[in-house]
């Protein structure tokens, strides 16, 4: 991607950012999915794990820092099956 679209210095500072935030909700994902959105706490009372809140958290930034990319739209979506499939290794 870079290569093809010549990004500035800050906005490949900016895209290693959004890859970042990529993998640590991948990550997160991987937990959840290993064990659950919820653990029972030492009163054993149902409460959402710190994962889930990591996930969503890395989901907002990494489409925050897309949109400031301003990253053309036609290619976005082929970008984003390349995240999709490389994240799932």
């Amino acid at each position: 991607m870079v290569k093809k679209h010549r990004l500035t210095e800050p906005q490949r500072h900016i895209l290693t950012l959004a890859g970042e935030a990529w993998d640590r909700s991948a990550q997160a994902r991987r937990v959840l999915e290993r064990d659950g959105l919820v653990f029972l706490d030492r009163f054993g009372q149902p409460r959402p794990r710190p994962e889930v809140m990591i996930e969503k958290e890395a989901k907002v930034l990494f489409a925050k820092l897309l949109k400031e990319l301003r990253i053309d739209e036609e290619i976005l979506p082929e970008w984003l099956n390349k995240l999709k499939i490389n994240s799932a290794k």
